[in-house]
């Protein structure tokens, strides 16, 4: 079954399987689910086995804005917290307002049910009681007790100094009408909770309940422990640590009936521990505990279901009655904002119809993405792919941003289908005039396209100002007898550095090459890599990276010559390597410049390392070639264009998407030209004003930058960087099965089995048999 993902404001997505393990416990220990409180009083078992899974198809039905649109009035300061209770979602907004010489703090409450009514907003106040007059409060959080109930967490500070004189648990109608007032800050001062600074978890349950999370390990909001008060402000008891690795402490949803659910990780086995307080017996209750260490932003859904989200952006839903877990869609493609184009969701609840509903923001306004079960009558444009890539995704949820009106359908095999014949019926399906409009393909499958004539011209779909911008190796990858009918998205330049006194040229033959290795046997390791490598990388840097301008390969005429003196003289060398090479040993290796040539991809950031450790004397040669240029793009596929597509400006739209700057910032080397000129950046690090490579985000990691060396012309090494991509090839001829053939069979040469003669034999006549049949 094919997952779909359609990325639009009107976007269709679908829960496929998700490979999961059992988690410990016996495989029928499910029982019945209490539809009160808790779910199950045992473990939940991920069967993940054949036909546990129905796919649940996920439409997205409205988008809702509005819920933080400024009032009349102009503020100097405003936060906004959401909670939620069911399908209700509730705002505290707090604003500051300059009045001569002091602030004015107001409040605003906001309230979403679902309804017709929309969003509703109104301003309160809050009348403290009179022993509470004087003291400077802080908003540290906002919960919702019940529909008409609701509770703003106030710490009030004794001095300047943020020592706090009180923690007040404000119970409060959502007109704002007060209806109590709980100091829960005696109970803390006993328990030694520290209060220096604003107290930002805090939540109630829906019996009264109050649950503070504590001792902050890493960022507000993870503690290592839950200190539960009852509805009096009483210390009634603390939810530790599990033990068995659990450290660290969120909160992760409400149930049904108000109960706040928190969640422990254990990073050493990858698990999540769901836990309740149960109040008759004072101690923290179980919910599940399963596989699930990167969840978050959990919700309990109707008939059994639990929603919740991952960090790369996941929606999953779990079914608590078998365990069966679900893919159900990737976030971020609803068109949500966000860092790197993530949707940054805030909470997720489920609707009246039992569907999820998503708080994000776009375009800097709070939104609600409901989900529903009919299928929107727009369509949009298919792209059929073997994966999921991320910048794929990327370029659909900017393209979704930018575009509302369009839509990219993304298609891929499901998690335990075979690949290939997915793959087989796609092209089939092409082929016959039903295809997708768009392909993400790798060399073989172009050329066969293309020779069906089925591909659309590219050039007539990209503006000459992208093309232009692009390596020449870009388009030559893509380009079939003179026709431009696929464009690689991402790059991954490989070759070779050699010092100016081994070889001075910029590229060498083999012959050349293997004259040079045995012209200096002083050097221990004729090649290396600054990664792990063994004899058949050696093999391969030497022979099969540039098997299609090597003298052992015609593809054209469909003829081979394997038995060639040189290519055993290839073959012995690589043989000459008996051991394997880890990271770190390469690492070690390649400063000593015991060595001839080094492999290497070529980006800046690595680039300007090398020639600084190493010295001005070492430049980019090339893998041995009989072409004019032995530097290599390696690019994962290519995009493809169904010629009798009908969504032409469309594709058009997201090719340059694709292409845009702002979309090939974080992978590999951009297939732009001007990318590392947008890249460069002056900056003043201790002081030292130099100049970095702006690298974006990396997941976790923000604004990543390196510094480069100025370099013998001042010029920080860019002038020769962009020589090298200049002359770098797009190699557009997939050899990739015979180079599978030459490395299966080498492995007998280099375990001793046979000698290189022989093995060069077996080589030549299974080559000429591929080639053949092939003809």
């Amino acid at each position: 079954m094919i997952a779909l993902v359609i990325i639009c404001l009107l976007t269709l997505t679908a829960c496929g399987r998700q490979e999961s393990q059992d988690v410990p416990g016996e495989a029928n220990a499910i029982q019945t689910v209490a539809e009160d409180t808790y779910w199950t009083e045992e473990r939940w078992i991920h069967n993940g086995g054949a036909g546990s899974v129905s796919m649940h198809p996920l439409y997205l039905t409205e988008e809702i804005k509005g819920l933080d649109a400024e009032p009349d009035e102009a503020y100097d300061g405003r936060t906004v917290t959401y909670c939620a209770l069911g399908n209700i979602i509730y705002g505290l907004e707090d604003f500051y307002r300059r009045t001569g010489d002091d602030w004015e703090h107001l409040y605003y409450i906001i309230r979403y049910d679902g309804t017709d009514e929309g969003v509703l907003r109104w301003p309160i106040e809050l009348s403290l009681p009179e022993e509470y007059a004087g003291k400077e409060f802080v908003a540290a959080a906002f919960d919702v007790k019940g529909e008409q109930e609701l509770v703003l967490f106030l710490q009030g500070q004794r001095d300047e100094l943020s020592n706090t004189a009180c923690y007040l648990a404000v119970h409060m109608t959502p007109e704002g009408e007060l209806l109590s007032v709980t100091d829960l800050y005696p109970a803390l001062r006993e328990l030694g909770v520290g209060m220096g600074t604003t107290y930002q978890t805090a939540y109630v349950g829906g019996n009264g309940y109050y649950y503070l999370v504590s001792g902050q390990e890493n960022y507000i909001g993870k503690g290592n422990r839950v200190n539960v008060f009852d509805s009096d402000g009483k210390s009634v008891g603390i939810m530790e640590s599990p033990g068995d690795g659990y450290i660290g402490v969120n909160w992760a949803m409400k149930l049904p009936d108000g109960s706040p659910v928190f969640s422990w990780s254990s990073p050493s086995n990858m698990y999540i521990l769901l836990q309740t307080y149960d109040r008759e017996e004072n101690t923290a209750h179980t919910l599940w505990e399963g596989r699930l260490e990167y969840a978050w932003l959990w919700t309990p859904g109707a008939d059994g279901y639990l929603y919740y989200v991952d960090m790369s952006g996941e929606l999953m839903r779990c079914d608590i009655r078998t365990g069966s877990v679900e893919d159900c869609m990737y976030y971020p493609l609803l068109g949500l904002d966000g860092e790197r184009k993530s949707g940054q969701l805030v909470r997720m609840v489920i609707g009246a119809d039992g569907e999820p509903e998503f708080l994000g923001s776009k375009g800097g306004e709070t939104v609600i993405c409901r989900l529903g079960t009919e299928m929107p009558e727009k369509a949009g444009v298919r792209l059929v792919s073997g994966s999921f890539p991320d910048f794929l995704r990327n370029a659909v949820v900017s393209f979704s941003q930018k575009y509302s009106d369009y839509s990219v359908v993304v298609e891929y095999p499901n998690d335990g289908e075979d690949k290939e014949v997915y793959w087989d019926r796609a092209m089939a399906e092409l082929t016959s005039g039903k295809g997708a409009d768009m392909y993400y393909v790798g060399i073989s499958e172009m050329r066969t396209l293309q020779e069906k004539g089925v591909l659309a011209d590219l050039s007539e779909l990209i503006s000459e100002e992208t093309l232009s911008a692009l390596w020449p190796a870009a388009l030559e990858m893509g380009t079939l007898d003179g026709q431009l009918v696929g464009i690689p998205p991402v790059a991954y330049v490989e070759s070779m550095l050699v010092s100016d006194e081994i070889w001075a040229g910029d590229h060498w033959t083999l012959e050349e090459a293997l004259e040079v290795f045995e012209a200096h046997p002083e050097m221990q390791y004729p090649l290396v890599s600054n990664g792990a490598f063994d004899n058949y990388d050696v093999l391969s840097w030497l022979v099969t990276e540039s098997l299609a301008d090597s003298p052992f390969l015609d593809v054209e005429k469909g003829i081979c010559d394997f038995e060639n003196p040189l290519f055993i003289r290839a073959l012995e060398l690589a043989g000459t390597y008996t051991k394997s090479f880890n990271y770190s040993e390469a690492q070690e290796l390649y400063p000593e410049k015991d060595w001839l040539a080094m492999r290497i991809d070529v980006q800046i950031g690595q680039f300007d390392d090398l020639k600084t450790l190493l010295g001005e004397d070492y430049h980019i040669v090339g893998f041995p070639t009989e072409g004019e240029s032995g530097t290599y793009w390696n690019s994962g596929g290519l995009l493809v264009v169904n010629g009798e597509t009908e969504y032409q400006e469309e594709i058009g739209l997201f090719l340059e998407e694709v292409l845009s700057n702002d979309n090939v910032l974080f992978y590999a080397e951009s297939v732009r030209r001007d990318m590392l000129d947008n890249r460069l950046i002056q900056k003043i690090v201790g002081g030292k004003t130099g100049m970095y490579i702006d690298y974006g985000d990396w997941g976790e990691l923000k604004n990543v930058a390196k510094e480069l060396t100025p370099g013998p012309e001042g010029d920080y090494r860019i002038g020769e960087y962009k020589a090298v991509m200049e002359k770098s090839m797009g190699q557009n001829v997939d050899t990739s099965a015979i180079a599978d053939i030459i490395m299966e069979e080498a492995g007998s040469y280099f375990s001793g089995d046979r000698d290189a003669a022989a093995v060069a034999g077996i080589i030549q006549n299974r080559v000429q048999l591929y080639l053949r049949e092939r003809q």
